[in-house]
């Protein structure tokens, strides 16, 4: 997880079929981050950031528009965090890392995307 993240002095760490020192930017696509804060940008900036994320793996607009609403139907949310796991799953992520989610919200998410893995932090 932290290889897709922080990259490596030395040796080497795959994500998927990418290598994060010869090709950080494609591994670092392998893994939806969601911070703490979420996205607190309005209705434009998250459409805008939705077409950023179709963009960068490939996928239509449409498709990508599509995916975002139906997480957060599935949340149940439309707050900075839920929009933020939106936008994690706008692809097919191998892994999802939800800073301190707030409730039950990282059981939702595993619901919505089974065959990634999840990893969910805390404050202690």
């Amino acid at each position: 997880m932290c290889g897709a993240i922080v990259r490596p002095t030395s040796g080497t760490i795959y994500v998927g079929d990418y290598e994060t020192r010869l090709q950080p930017p494609q591994a670092k696509r392998r893994v939806g981050f969601v911070d703490v804060a979420g996205f607190d940008g309005d209705t434009h900036a998250f459409a805008c950031e939705v077409a950023f994320h179709a963009q960068c793996w490939g996928i239509t607009r449409h498709l990508a528009s599509e995916r975002a609403a139906r997480v957060l139907d599935a949340l149940s949310r439309d707050d900075a965090y839920a929009r933020a796991i939106a936008l994690a799953l706008v692809a097919d992520v191998d892994l999802i890392v939800l800073d301190q989610p707030p409730g039950d919200l990282a059981v939702r998410v595993h619901a919505l995307a089974p065959t990634a893995a999840l990893l969910a932090t805390r404050v202690a």
